[in-house]
């Protein structure tokens, strides 16, 4: 500790720096693949979801368009809009769980197929 201390502030800024990205990106390629593979497969979870939400014909894409169209109510309570949003979030992301879980774990199977080698 008081080597650090002795040392210019600039280096002991750059040295915690590294630290923290090698504590975000992991020591050995392994760790940084594996952590690559879990944000690709994030991001198919999430274009999935927005795919559910934006087809018109889909429950979940009725229901979000209602609630759209309804939230004008929604606003003439600013103090409950935040509460509402919430609520009505969570309660898409239980029915998409419950429902859509099977697409869901087909998509975390295709994902962990994908190879990160050339």
């Amino acid at each position: 500790m008081e080597e650090e201390a002795k040392k210019p502030k600039q280096h002991r800024h750059t040295i915690q720096r590294l630290k923290k990205l090698k504590q975000i990106l992991g020591d050995t390629e392994e760790q940084r693949l594996a952590l690559v593979a879990d944000r690709f497969l994030k991001i198919i979870i999430i274009v999935y979801s927005f795919s559910l939400c934006l087809d018109s014909k889909s429950k979940i894409g009725k229901t979000i368009s209602e609630f759209i169209k309804q939230f004008h109510v929604l606003e003439k309570r600013p103090n409950s809009v935040a509460s509402s949003v919430r609520q009505f979030i969570n309660g898409m992301k239980k029915y998409i769980l419950a429902h859509k879980k099977e697409n869901f774990e087909a998509l975390m199977i295709k994902s962990r197929e994908v190879s990160f080698d050339n």
